[in-house]
C-alpha cells in the first residue's frame, strides 16, 4: 500500500518447480523444502492463509526462493472456505486415518477444527504432504535417504494431519524437518497460537446440531442415509450427514 493506493506487483516466472534442476542428495532436497516452508511461515506471520491449496500454487524463482500465485486466494484468516471439493478431499483423507465414524468426524471437523467452515493456516498445514511432494523432485531420488529419515518424515506428516489441538505451524514443521535430517527424530513442540489461528465460533446451521435445509423430494421412503443430529432427524447428502430434514419416524425406526 503506497500513498493510500493498493498496488499489485505482477511477476512472470517461466518455469514450474518440475522444470528446475533437481536436487541430488537429501541435503539439497531438505533445503528446497525448508525454503517453501519459510514462504508459508512468512505468510502466516502476516495473518494470511491460502484457501486454494493445491500443487501449482507455489512457484520457484531461478534464485531458488519461492512465491505464491493466485493472490485472490491468499486471504486474512480465518476465512470462509470456498472450494468445497478440495476441502472434502482434505477432510476425508484425514478421516480415513482417524477411523472415526462419519458423524463423529464431521462433528469434530465442523465444531473444533474449522468451526462454521472458517479456514486458518491449519488448513495449509494439513496439506504439508502435498506441499513437500510437489517441489520438482521425488524424495526417492534424493540420495542418502535412510529408513530412519523416512520414518521420521512420515511421523512429521502425521503430526501435520492431527485432529488434536497440538498441530504445528510452519515454523515448527521446518524445525522438525531439520531434526529429521540431522537426528532422524524430532520432538513435538508446543506452538504459540496467534489470534488468526483460532476460530471461537459455535456452528450455526452447520447441519451438525440441526439439518441444513428442508428435503426437496418429500418421498420419505427408506432409512438409508438417515442420521440423528442433535434433536433433529436428517437425511445425508454426499459426505454431509446432516443435510436435509427427514421425518422423525425414520430416526425412531
Amino acid at each position: 500500500k503506497i500513498e493510500e493506493f493498493n498496488h499489485i506487483v505482477v511477476e512472470f516466472i517461466d518455469q514450474e518447480p518440475r522444470d528446475l534442476v533437481r536436487p541430488k542428495d537429501i541435503g539439497e532436497c531438505v533445503d528446497r523444502s525448508l525454503q517453501v516452508l519459510s514462504t508459508f511461515n512468512e505468510m502466516d506471520k502476516l495473518g494470511l492463509t491460502l484457501v486454494d491449496f493445491k500443487a501449482g500454487q507455489w512457484m520457484i524463482r531461478k534464485a531458488g526462493d519461492f512465491v505464491l500465485q493466485d493472490v485472490d486466494d491468499i486471504v486474512p484468516a480465518p476465512a470462509k472456505g470456498t472450494y468445497s471439493d478440495q476441502i472434502d478431499g482434505f477432510k476425508w483423507k484425514i478421516r480415513r486415518k482417524t477411523q472415526l465414524d462419519l458423524y463423529e468426524f464431521s462433528k469434530l471437523w465442523s465444531e473444533t477444527i474449522f468451526p462454521n467452515g472458517k479456514l486458518t493456516i491449519r488448513y495449509d498445514v494439513m496439506g504439508t504432504s502435498i506441499l513437500l511432494n510437489n517441489l520438482g523432485f521425488s524424495w526417492k531420488s534424493c540420495s542418502g535417504i535412510t529408513p530412519e529419515f523416512k520414518k521420521c518424515f512420515n511421523d512429521l506428516i502425521a503430526w501435520t494431519e492431527t485432529i488434536h489441538e497440538d498441530w504445528p505451524d510452519f515454523g515448527q514443521i521446518a524445525e522438525a524437518l531439520k531434526d529429521c535430517y540431522s537426528k532422524n527424530a524430532f520432538v513435538r513442540t508446543k506452538g504459540k497460537r496467534k489470534s488468526w489461528h483460532m476460530v471461537h465460533e459455535k456452528p450455526n446451521g452447520s447441519g451438525l446440531n440441526s439439518c441444513l435445509r428442508p428435503y426437496d423430494k418429500n418421498s420419505g421412503a427408506g432409512s438409508r442415509g438417515i442420521f440423528k443430529c442433535g434433536n433433529s432427524c436428517c437425511r445425508s447428502k454426499g459426505q454431509s450427514p446432516c443435510y436435509y430434514t427427514a421425518d422423525s419416524g425414520l430416526c425412531e425406526n
